[in-house]
């Protein structure tokens, strides 16, 4: 998960505002614009949750930010429970901030593709789930909550690949697969 800081925008910095609100750290209007309230925000939550205090949102604050307030990671067309291992294991809480941000990927990338329907059809998995995988890497994105395989409805995986390709850029990962796509939020681009 990127960290958050002072000039951050998007879809993450209006959720983490969000969050901070109903934490009780008033930062004013989920803008989706990391400024000196949001910050102020951040360092009050941080001194009151025990966190080094340094007025940017990485994974430790948005996990105890979800802890605290009790929230799901949640956008307009995903919800928690489509990115749950195929065991039925849930995504671990301390992963909610990815699986956050990769729930945003994806809407960016449902948008890219027309607003046709994408089926997750691998979020996160267990170490010993994703070690029973055929060709999972031991250091899969998909162990921390950090990558879902789709399929997009009326959509070749080839075309999927090409769109997601331009869009992701240096975000993430990529990779091409005969039945499904591979989208993750690594933090750098990488192709396959």
């Amino acid at each position: 998960m990127k960290t958050l800081k002072k000039g951050s925008k998007g879809k993450m910095v209006e959720k983490l505002q969000t969050l901070l609100n109903a934490a009780g750290c008033e930062c004013g209007k989920a803008d989706g614009v990391f400024g000196k309230n949001t910050e102020t925000a951040v360092k009050d939550f941080q001194k009151e949750n025990r966190l080094s205090v340094d007025g940017m949102a990485g994974l430790k604050t948005f996990e105890a930010l979800f802890l605290k307030t009790k929230t799901e990671p949640k956008t307009e067309h995903f919800k928690l429970s489509e990115f749950k291992c195929h065991n039925g294991t849930k995504v671990p809480t301390e992963y909610y901030g990815n699986v956050q941000e990769l729930m945003f990927q994806l809407e960016e990338i449902r948008a890219a593709c027309g607003n046709a329907a994408i089926r997750i059809q691998s979020g996160y998995r267990t170490k010993e789930y994703n070690s029973n995988c055929s060709g999972a890497s031991p250091r899969s994105q998909h162990l921390t909550a950090s990558a879902a395989d789709i399929k997009v409805k009326g959509m070749a995986p080839a075309e999927v690949y090409k769109i997601c390709d331009k869009l992701v850029g240096s975000r993430g990962g990529v990779g091409k697969y005969k039945n499904f796509t591979h989208n993750d939020i690594r933090g750098y681009r990488a192709r396959w």
